[in-house]
């Protein structure tokens, strides 16, 4: 019999994140056929509503020239659309389409479906476990992180509870009504 050595933690933790992007992101976003920000923009839109070129540009922390070229191609999709400003005609305004709320709903089922699928395997116990050493884990990440620009927007909107990058940038794109930021601490 072969004795193994235990892979460490710190590998452990690579490659749980290398099977997570390459495994179950990078094969359903393969398909939507969009680079990165293509994406992120349809997902500022669908959560937010309208926004102009400037506004997309420095939500995602790109020039405008780049932000236009990814909105040219999303307008040739038909995924979203721009608009003239009518109070400004020298800026436009950019919404999502049918289509473009039609493709996200998709993506985040099938990246559910993929997730549900792979924590069916844990039990109830383990579950909840695992959700808070990952709370743990994302908090202690952040909190000593200076350009948490990198981090914002990475979860649409959906973080259950009180978000750690929302508590500490007070501000998420996403919770447009958040009025009050709850102070977070995980033990």
């Amino acid at each position: 019999m072969i004795d193994r050595k235990t892979i460490p933690l710190e590998e452990k933790f690579r490659i749980l994140s290398l099977l997570s992007h390459d495994l179950i992101e990078s094969r359903i976003f393969r398909n939507l056929d969009l680079s990165n920000n293509q994406f992120m923009i349809l997902k500022i839109l669908n959560a937010t509503g309208e926004k102009s070129v400037h506004e997309i540009a420095e939500i995602l922390k790109i020039s405008r020239a780049a932000a236009s070229k990814n909105i040219n191609t999303l307008v040739l999709k038909k995924l979203i659309t721009r608009s003239e400003n009518r109070a400004d005609r020298r800026y436009y305004i950019i919404s999502i389409t049918a289509k473009g709320i039609r493709l996200i709903e998709d993506h985040e089922a099938l990246y559910d479906n993929r997730i549900t699928g792979i924590l069916s395997n844990f039990s109830e116990p383990e579950k909840k476990i695992f959700h808070r050493m990952l709370d743990k884990f994302i908090y202690h990440s952040i909190v000593v992180e200076e350009n948490l620009s990198l981090f914002c927007m990475q979860c649409g909107g959906k973080y259950e509870g009180n978000c750690m990058i929302s508590t500490i940038k007070e501000k998420c794109f996403f919770n447009v009504h958040d009025d009050e930021i709850p102070s977070h601490k995980i033990e």
